[in-house]
């Protein structure tokens, strides 16, 4: 399954490279991989004879769900439903079969009326921000966001799924109107309306935080954000739910919304649950710390461990795992226990709030077609397409081919060597606080 997904990626990868609209296009001959294993490691396993083979074959399945996504009930999604083997197998679809698929749904779902507007005022807004600390109420009074969120709170759901204009015309959910500001179209105010809100929400909004290896400097990932799992007042799963509208408008028109958030926050929004890798992109310090409990000898565990069955979430908040868990040690007949509810407990800790997002897309976007979407497809509609992913892979491979050099007798390959990791440390720390 990984070599096909992997295998699904670089097909996607070269078919623009290619100049061809979908990796359906493509054909065994284009398929080399060689000069591509860094970022996909899996398919260095194989010939390059049973990679083509395997594409071909990766390929055909495509075109046959083509002609056939339109056949399928995806209401029926119980474990002998042919709705659930595509679930299951979601990461075998090219992102074009499936989102040729959704658009047309999407077409068929779509709105023909009165456009919803927003009316902003830029230039008050941004004398506010500065001088106004941001509680709840200035957070609704003084964005973007919140503005927005005030204005349309009342607004039917179907009137933000506004039908496609015919031909190149653009797409347009909602109306922004900048006042004072000489505009013309609709355009620019509608997409710098998604960057403005994008800004707020990884900075002045209370609903993402840094994730934990940001702020211990600890760890990979550390420009990722994260949900703030206390943020649970009705008022705040409102506007929760309002973003996940939002996440709705940027699949439907094209818009971006500029947000770096983990795998471990896109996967239960197509009903993916996260697992332990996932909460390690984010925590580092919590999954060392588990992994040691969970395999310490139990004299180490006695020394070491001064735990009681709670533990500290993304906000820094604390919380018990059971009834009274502030007065239950860990000990070693209860010890895996406490690693178990530990990772449930931090791999859950925002589902309250991904609920909310979810209630939201489900106005915009029948939630049936997201069990068809990996998390990445979701990002990429949301967010574009990411440049984490390529530069970790640079940076890891500057690190090997450092090493590599280092290891060498030549003076001059070590000089190349230690140039090679000072300028992988200056891309850290550039990508770090991009």
């Amino acid at each position: 399954m990984e070599v096909d997904c992997q295998l699904i990626d670089y097909a996607q990868m070269l078919a623009p490279d290619c100049e061809l609209t979908s990796p359906i296009q493509l054909t065994p001959s284009h398929i080399d991989p060689t000069s591509s294993f860094m970022a996909f490691p899996a398919l260095a396993k194989h010939s390059l004879c049973a990679i083509r083979l395997r594409f071909e074959l990766l390929r055909r399945l495509n075109v046959i769900l083509s002609d056939c996504l339109p056949l399928v009930n995806f209401d029926r999604v119980h474990p002998d439903s042919f709705a659930h083997l595509l679930g299951s197998h979601r990461g075998l679809i090219f992102h074009t079969t499936k989102f040729e698929f959704i658009y047309d749904i999407l077409d068929k779902t779509s709105y023909v009326g009165p456009q919803p507007t927003v009316s902003l005022d830029r230039l008050k807004l941004a004398a506010k921000k500065d001088r106004a600390p941001m509680s709840l109420e200035n957070s609704i009074a003084h964005t973007a966001f919140g503005i927005a969120f005030n204005q349309l709170k009342s607004t039917q759901p179907a009137h933000y799924r506004q039908k496609k204009p015919g031909g190149t015309e653009p797409h347009f959910s909602i109306k922004i109107v900048f006042k004072g500001e000489n505009v013309q179209g609709e355009g620019g105010p509608y997409r710098q309306f998604f960057t403005d809100v994008s800004k707020e929400l990884q900075g002045i909004l209370p609903f993402f935080i840094p994730c934990p290896n940001a702020q211990q400097g600890l760890g990979e990932n550390r420009d990722k954000w994260v949900l703030s799992p206390n943020v649970t007042t009705p008022l705040m799963l409102q506007m929760l739910e309002f973003l996940g509208r939002l996440f709705g408008l940027t699949i439907r028109t094209g818009a971006m919304l500029i947000l770096d958030l983990p795998p471990i926050f896109w996967k239960p929004l197509v009903g993916i649950h996260p697992v332990f890798a996932d909460l390690m992109q984010v925590d580092e310090s919590v999954c060392r710390t588990l992994k040691y409990v969970a395999e310490c000898s139990p004299e180490e565990l006695e020394r070491d461990i001064d735990e009681t069955f709670t533990t500290v979430l993304s906000d820094k908040s604390r919380v018990p795992l059971m009834k009274n868990g502030h007065n239950v040690k860990v000990v070693e007949s209860n010890r895996q226990e406490y690693v178990a509810l530990v990772e449930k407990t931090r791999l859950e800790e925002s589902y309250p709030l991904i609920a909310a997002l979810r209630r939201g897309l489900a106005d915009i976007i029948p939630l049936q077609l997201l069990n068809l979407c990996t998390w990445r497809d979701l990002e990429w509609k949301v967010c574009g397409e990411s440049r984490v992913d390529s530069f970790d892979s640079v940076l890891e491979y500057s690190k090997n081919l450092a090493a590599t050099l280092d290891a060498s007798s030549c003076e001059e390959t070590q000089g190349l060597a230690g140039f090679l990791s000072a300028i992988g440390a200056v891309f850290a720390i550039f990508f770090a606080n991009a």
